[in-house]
C-alpha cells in the first residue's frame, strides 16, 4: 500500500467524516489536523478529491510518502509498517 500524509486541514470534522467513509480501517490520526492513509492504487489526487478537499470543503494538503523518518510513538511506527508491507 502507500502511505499518504494529510496536513494542515482546516475542516477535521469533515475530513474524518471523509476517512471514516472511504479509508475505514486504513488511516491513523496523528494529530487533530494530522493523517496517515493507506491505500492501494490511488494518487494524492484522488485521496484529495475522497476527502473533499479538491472541491473546497476543506483546507488541506495530501502528500505521497516515499520514505519516512523521526520520531513518533511506537504505534505510529507500527501502523507505518503494517501498511506499507500490504503493498
Amino acid at each position: 500500500m502507500t502511505v499518504f500524509a494529510i496536513v494542515n486541514v482546516g475542516n477535521p470534522l469533515a475530513v474524518e467524516a471523509a476517512l471514516v467513509a472511504n479509508f475505514p480501517g486504513d488511516f491513523l490520526q496523528l494529530s487533530p489536523t494530522e493523517w496517515l492513509v493507506a491505500a492501494r492504487g490511488v494518487t494524492a489526487k484522488d485521496v484529495s478529491d475522497k476527502l473533499g478537499i479538491s472541491e473546497g470543503k476543506s483546507n488541506g494538503i495530501v502528500f505521497t510518502t516515499a520514505g519516512y523518518f523521526g520520531r513518533a510513538p511506537n504505534n505510529v511506527w507500527e501502523w507505518i509498517g503494517v501498511k506499507i508491507a500490504q503493498a
